[in-house]
């Protein structure tokens, strides 16, 4: 059993209220006390974090991560995936969902094998919550770094075995609704209570609609992937901006989106409706080439590309400097550029019953920030898995 904790922090943010000079109570993983220190109770030796000059917040949530520090999460083994949820934990990520894509069928049946097992057996650290399917059913029109040879259309009984190969972790899954089959193939998705979003997509505004119809409530790192707006054709990003069902992911880097466009965007949706992820593929990794996935890869001045040049090929990027490029490049307030991490991802896949709010009965996936979000701890289900500050 878990010492209990008593986190002091000079602000928290929940990240619905901002409560001064408050405490959180750490017992048995869950939250069971948040408020001003005189009203709370807790054990005479109860281990205490004294973070009393710095911000305590919910930890990040990220729905889309590849990879890090040269691991391949989606590569098929466990410990890749352990590798790249301890990089995910100091940048302040307590919970994330691994991207796996468009590979030969064999491989990306590996890759879901590997998922499934860290999820069974654990990370020591930020917490596997499942599997994010970013392909093969995709637009080779608008394949992205995606290898053309392994995009194929929609199949149900491959399907059945991706789902059982997760070990029922499929949580959310990217399509594009205009190739052929898709439709049905959203529909099950849908009645299966996995989250479908749209991406590499070349779909029309029409043809979009028709998917949002049948079950797409998301969309896949908006902007990038999809048909370009046009006011004669808004495309995807018409049809994203105007339906309030919808939800979109970002990649905040300021490379993949122009801050003006992600000024566009929360204009469009509001706060409420934005996921932050960082789609990363190199995070933690000086400049230089790599391969991942199969994938020759450059890495310069925080830009990743294929080697070709041709396209961008997931990021570097960091949750942390994705919720303070919200708050620097686009003028979003603090608490809502947190909600963007944490709250807004943990409905989006439906786990905010446990995760992305600091309240009491839900997990203990706490992060120690500064203004800066520079991440000084992390705790999840009330473990320090990450600390720079003193603990007594």
């Amino acid at each position: 059993m878990q010492r209990e904790l008593l986190i002091k922090s000079g602000r928290i943010l929940t990240p619905f209220e901002v409560m001064q000079n408050g405490v959180v109570v750490v017992r048995n993983g869950r939250i069971a006390f948040v408020g001003k220190e005189n009203e709370a109770t807790y054990s005479a030796n109860a281990s205490v974090l004294d973070a009393s000059d710095k911000m305590v917040s919910p930890g990040f949530i990220d729905t889309q991560i590849v990879g890090a520090r040269g691991f391949d999460a989606g590569g098929g083994s466990l410990e890749a995936v352990r590798e790249v949820a301890r990089f995910c934990s100091e940048t302040g990520t307590t919970s994330l969902l691994v991207a796996v894509g468009t590979s030969p069928f064999k491989k990306l049946v590996q890759g879901l094998r590997g998922v499934r097992d860290a999820i069974r057996k654990g990370t020591d650290s930020a917490e596997v919550l499942g599997i994010h399917l970013e392909g093969p059913y995709i637009s080779p029109i608008k394949k992205g770094a995606h290898n053309l040879k392994y995009i194929r259309p929609p199949s149900i009984s491959e399907l059945d075995l991706i789902v059982r190969e997760s070990g029922d972790k499929l949580i959310l899954a990217t399509v594009a609704p205009e190739v052929q089959g898709a439709i049905s193939f959203i529909r099950e998705l849908k009645k299966r209570g996995i989250v479908v979003s749209i991406g590499h997509s070349n779909a029309t505004y029409e043809e979009t609609l028709i998917g949002i119809r049948a079950g797409i409530s998301h969309a896949t790192h908006v902007f990038n992937g999809m048909r370009e707006f046009h006011h004669r054709e808004p495309g995807i990003l018409g049809a994203v901006f105007t339906c309030d069902n919808v939800t979109a992911s970002l990649i905040a880097d300021g490379i993949h989106v122009h801050p003006a466009a992600m000024k566009t965007l929360v204009k469009a949706k509001g706060t409420d409706r934005i996921v932050l992820i960082t789609d990363s593929t190199v995070a933690g990794l000086r400049d230089g080439t790599y391969k991942l996935g199969g994938l020759d890869l450059v890495l310069s001045q925080g830009v990743c590309k294929l080697k070709s040049g041709l396209s961008l090929a997931g990021s570097s990027l960091t949750m942390n400097i994705a919720v303070r490029n919200m708050i620097e490049l686009v003028g979003v307030p603090i608490q809502d550029a947190l909600k963007m991490a944490t709250i807004n991802p943990a409905r989006v896949i439906d786990v905010n019953s446990r995760k992305g709010s600091i309240e009491i009965g839900k997990d203990a996936d706490i992060i120690v920030i500064d203004e800066k979000i520079n991440v000084y701890a992390t705790l999840v289900k009330g473990k320090v898995v990450h600390n720079v500050l003193e603990q007594n």
